[in-house]
């Protein structure tokens, strides 16, 4: 009986898939009113051969719903025809899309409480509706309808796909996983989970047409949208779902029906537990390859406003660099804070809290750290100051390594020219210019040889080695610009170096006053050498603002993996000097963000997956926090403690800090007992002094850092401002999200709800 009902509604989908595709045949040849006619058409029969099954089935609740669902088509093709054919395309968009949002509402009321039927059903009617809007769409120039539509469906397509695979994964006779497919199931059927799933599904292709000046903001700000997005509202519904579950179990007395069988209470945790996890790892898995999918699609089919913009996307936004931050000399750094140490305790004057400076505190001697540091990154005079980089070996390898086989594909195929080419003439031209480019790339291996010997010399040797390089290099420089430019069309793409080759400088200078036109200038030089070669030697760039310059990463790095950088100070202040000349203006960065040198070490690719990794760590610890709250708590209050939680971990960088300036807890020593003394002592004091409030305040900072202790940070272990600058993920902060926050903040929530649960009395006997 079964196999006849697939055979016949097989029958059903391929007549109605054939009268679809010949309407949008017709629609395809500009023949608009046969088109709609033959859509019409296969849409009335196709309504009534569905209701006449219906009919002979005999249920009355199928056909009024099947009447309603077929209604409401015939309704909006009446209403929409107008407005098609008025050229008012938006209205009669919006009136097909309103009715087909109807008629999605109606079959998933309909099948509310079938859930396994109710994702068949929905593909039914959505593949119709989808198919017709989309064609019309694109056959009336509205591409970004089109891509919302086709993403949206392709979306639940998805959804559906892994949901039977994950029933089938948990096909099994084991209690848990029976547990967690019931969960599953009772997901789809609540409303308040399918409004989630339904917005997380639709939300991401919406995002992806909002349009910015440059392509690259465009794509930061899909990104940092989307995975945002997504993970808010999965949050959400995990906490809503993960409460739910026991909560109402226990509250309508469905949970006797589970526990009176062999089950432990612990064995009916896990499962729900797995269930939710497995349920957001679909939904997460879902949203992860839509965002990747358009935002590949929007930087290939996107304008961008420059060759600059177009470099930004591939090099700096869809990759996955690492981050190399200068290393000052320590003799010098030591040397500097000594001296600063030793100012500081020969000073007889006190700071505000009434101590004597001579009482040299661990927040006092952090505090020198970051003003040395500070001063360090400061150009003051005209003379170069050195920056060092260490550690990157790794960037050199690489870019040898795609340098040697980009140059081996340009020297294959300007012989490949001189094979094939038409004349004897053209033949010898590229033959000479293939042998002069080989003899070129072996002078600029050899000047790189005689560069990185040169740094491990000292004084005139130095000099003389790097004077030579730079002689070599020059020439080998125009020996390849000459060939490039006069094979540049059969080089094409060729001559474009990839990502790898190259490192990006970032830094953003910041004047100490107002600099003229608001413009700063520096001249830069990479060990040695002036950057760029051949052209200006001093950068004129925008003040406080970030800059970044690529730098081929085999010229700025030696063999051992370091670059040096010299920056000389070069801006003008806008108000001339007391003698009416012009004078410097100082210029400086900020530590740690300020100047910073990327390389590419990961694809895009790769740092999705861990990104989805991460935010999946999250929404396993906030499924086993609701589930604990939803064993001691009522519906409402779980959802509060739970969103409480879950709005701290979120924001609970920002919580310590305004604790932070809100109250001020004295830190006499890094050990805790000290510092315990110390507050008990400030706390008695204010006390004794009258400042009752100072002491409230103490007592609300204890509480507040000691509750943002406890709950692992969201903000720590956050991957997207990562992902949508391009920075690498690495595994060493994936495993402690794993280890921290999925291994000891669920593990303790798994322990706390076991227990509870354990010991929770859920029924009494009467007598």
């Amino acid at each position: 009986m079964f196999s006849h009902w697939i055979l016949r509604l097989a029958i059903w989908f391929a007549g109605t898939l054939l009268g679809v595709s010949i309407g949008i045949f017709l629609l395809a040849q500009n023949a608009d009113t046969a088109g709609h006619a033959v859509l019409i058409t296969t849409a009335a029969v196709s309504h009534i051969v569905l209701a006449a099954g219906v009919i002979s089935h005999v249920q009355k609740r199928w056909m009024l719903v099947t009447g309603l669902t077929a209604g409401l088509a015939v309704a909006a093709f009446l209403l929409a025809l107008p407005s098609l054919h008025g050229n008012e395309m938006g209205l009669g968009l919006g009136i097909l899309f309103f009715f087909s949002a109807l008629r999605l509402l109606v079959i998933i009321l309909a099948f509310l409480q079938t859930p396994q039927l109710m994702l068949p059903a929905v593909l039914l009617v959505w593949t119709w509706d989808d198919a017709i809007l989309a064609t019309i769409a694109v056959q009336h120039a509205m591409p970004a309808v089109a891509t919302i539509l086709i993403g949206a469906y392709a979306s639940v397509m998805a959804f559906w796909a892994g949901l039977w695979l994950i029933r089938m994964l948990l096909a099994g006779s084991w209690p848990i996983f029976a547990i967690a497919r019931k969960l599953i199931d009772e997901a789809i059927r609540m409303k308040i989970s399918l409004i989630f799933i339904v917005l997380l599904l639709l939300m991401i292709p919406v995002m992806a047409i909002f349009g910015e000046t440059r392509l690259q903001y465009q794509l930061q700000t899909f990104l940092s949208w989307s995975f945002t997005v997504a993970s808010l509202l999965l949050g959400l519904m995990t906490i809503f779902l993960s409460c739910a579950t026991i909560c109402t179990e226990i509250d309508q007395h469905q949970i006797y029906l589970t526990l009176t069988k062999p089950i432990p209470r612990s064995h009916y945790l896990f499962g729900k537990w797995l269930g939710i996890g497995l349920l957001n790892l679909l939904l997460l898995s879902v949203a992860c390859v839509a965002i990747y999918t358009f935002a590949r699609l929007i930087q290939f089919t996107g304008t961008p406003r420059d060759s600059a913009d177009r470099t930004a996307v591939t090099w700096q936004l869809l990759t996955a660099r690492q981050s190399v931050q200068p290393t000052p000399d320590s003799n010098l750094f030591n040397a500097m804070l000594k001296a600063r140490v030793e100012e500081w305790e020969k000073a007889p004057s006190e700071n505000k809290d009434g101590k004597a400076k001579g009482s040299l505190t661990a927040k006092n001697f952090e505090k020198i750290q970051k003003t040395i540091l500070t001063k360090w990154h400061t150009l003051s005079g005209t003379g170069p100051h050195a920056f060092h980089f260490h550690g990157l070996a790794s960037a050199r390898q690489q870019a040898s390594a795609a340098r040697g086989k980009r140059e081996q594909r340009q020297h294959r195929r300007l012989e490949h020219h001189a094979t094939v080419a038409a004349s004897p003439e053209e033949s010898a031209h590229f033959r000479e210019l293939a042998d002069a480019y080989d003899a070129a790339i072996r002078q600029r291996a050899q000047s790189i040889q005689l560069r990185d010997l040169a740094q491990s010399l000292q004084g005139t040797d130095r000099s003389t080695r790097l004077a030579e390089a730079r002689k070599i290099h020059s020439e080998s420089f125009e020996q390849l610009m000459r060939i490039r430019s006069e094979a540049a069309k059969q080089l094409d793409e060729l001559l474009v170096p990839g990502a790898r080759e190259v490192i990006q400088l970032r830094f953003k200078p910041r004047a100490s006053g107002d600099a003229r036109n608001e413009r700063v200038a520096v001249e830069i030089r990479v060990n040695g050498f002036l950057f760029p070669q051949g052209e200006r030697s001093v950068h004129t760039l925008a003040d406080n603002n970030f800059h970044v310059l690529s730098l081929p990463t085999e010229q700025a790095v030696d063999s051992q993996g370091k670059m040096m950088l010299e920056l000389a100070n070069r801006s003008v202040s806008a108000e001339p000097g007391p003698d009416g000349q012009p004078q410097l203006v100082a210029l400086s960065m900020v530590p740690g963000e300020g100047l910073e040198v990327l390389f590419t070490a990961g694809t895009f690719e790769s740092n999705v997956i861990r990104c989805l990794v991460m935010i999946w760590t999250q929404l396993c610890f906030l499924s086993m926090l609701g589930l604990m709250a939803g064993t001691f708590l009522g519906f409402p209050v779980a959802c509060v403690m739970c969103l409480l939680v879950f709005s701290a971990a979120t924001v609970g960088a920002f919580l310590d800090e305004s604790l932070r300036y809100y109250v001020s807890i004295p830190k006499a020593s890094v050990t805790f007992s000290e510092q315990a003394h110390s507050v008990w002592n400030a706390f008695v004091g204010f006390l004794g002094d009258g400042k009752i409030w100072e002491a409230v305040k103490i007592l609300v900072g204890l509480v507040g850092k000691g509750f943002v202790a406890i709950i692992p940070s969201f903000h720590e272990y956050n991957p997207v401002p990562l992902v949508t600058d391009g920075r690498l993920i690495t595994m060493n902060k994936v495993g402690a999200a794993a280890l921290w926050v999925g291994g000891v903040a669920t593990g303790c929530c798994a322990l706390a709800a076991t227990l509870i649960f354990k010991f929770r009395e859920l029924a009494r006997v009467m007598v």
